[in-house]
């Protein structure tokens, strides 16, 4: 009885470690092509209102989640995997969102509206 209670302590440890390794910092953005991908709009919110950049977090949130499948997982493995593919999906919305407004900031109108968010 007491190995097993060792192995789960262990198994939950290592799905810990790859689920915060996974968090810590944002993917790069290279990736597979054909992997899963969703736009995600924002022409129509003022990112100067914090109400609306919470609405966009929400909608990049909900977006990530479609794509890595992140519901009604059973198996840790499953739920190490969908974590990160989360992550990956998340960070590099933001990342999308950060150069845009860099962009912005230097002057440079920009065009786009949308975001994509892809499966990593």
């Amino acid at each position: 009885m007491k190995a097993i209670s060792e192995r789960r302590c262990i198994a939950l440890g290592l799905m810990l470690a790859v689920t915060a390794a996974a968090q810590a910092a944002p993917p790069s953005d290279e990736g597979n092509e054909l992997a899963p991908s969703v736009g995600v709009n924002f022409g129509d919110l003022n990112l100067s209102s914090a109400a609306d950049q919470k609405v966009l977090r929400h909608r990049i949130e909900t977006a990530a989640g479609h794509v890595c499948r992140v519901t009604g997982l059973r198996a840790m493995e499953d739920v190490a995997v969908s974590s990160a593919c989360y992550s990956g999906a998340y960070w590099g919305a933001i990342r999308q969102l950060n150069e845009l407004t860099a962009t912005k900031r230097a002057g440079a109108a920009i065009a786009a509206t949308a975001v994509v968010i892809k499966a990593r």
